[in-house]
């Protein structure tokens, strides 16, 4: 599906998306499917696409943390996709919360979430709390991962950006 969007197969990509999606194998499809119609401006299927997964991972009868995350982020992409950065917010530190929650513990998908907040405050011009948070997860990244690692990097990149911002 990804192949057939960076080709410019719009109708393809959203075939096979919606083949995925139907198999209803997780939070990716949904957020694959959904971004495939924003990009292409159907923000009416955008919407749909989107508030099917949230109703999804909201009706799972074991509500875990995983469900939590995977709905927050479905939340927070919709209305990211419209530029209500503010209504976003929310979203973002319950996907962060969700995330700390999951065991197995992967700090992968807590940096993905706290990376995200950071952009969500640099978008809202808040750039004094974007470094705060990017600290805060350069210093939780180099305690996981270690100075060396990618992830490390990453935050470092990120930091660059926030102080250029300011």
């Amino acid at each position: 599906g990804q192949s057939e969007q960076a080709l410019g197969n719009f109708e393809k990509a959203a075939a096979l998306f919606t083949i995925l999606k139907n198999r209803q194998l997780g939070f990716t499809h949904y957020i694959l499917l959904a971004g495939l119609y924003g990009s292409a401006g159907y923000f009416e299927k955008t919407d749909s696409v989107a508030n099917e997964g949230i109703k999804f991972f909201k009706n799972q009868q074991l509500k875990s943390p995983m469900a939590e995350l995977n709905e927050a982020r479905l939340q927070y992409f919709i209305l990211g996709m419209r530029a209500k950065y503010k209504e976003a917010e929310p979203f973002i530190r319950r996907a962060i919360t969700a995330a700390y929650a999951m065991r197995p513990y992967r700090y992968d998908i807590v940096k993905r979430q706290r990376f995200d907040l950071i952009w969500n405050l640099m978008v809202q011009n808040r750039y004094f709390e974007a470094e705060l948070e990017v600290r805060r997860t350069i210093d939780e990244t180099i305690e996981v991962f270690g100075t060396q690692s990618i992830h490390s990097l990453e935050g470092m990149a990120l930091l660059s950006q926030v102080l250029l911002g300011q």
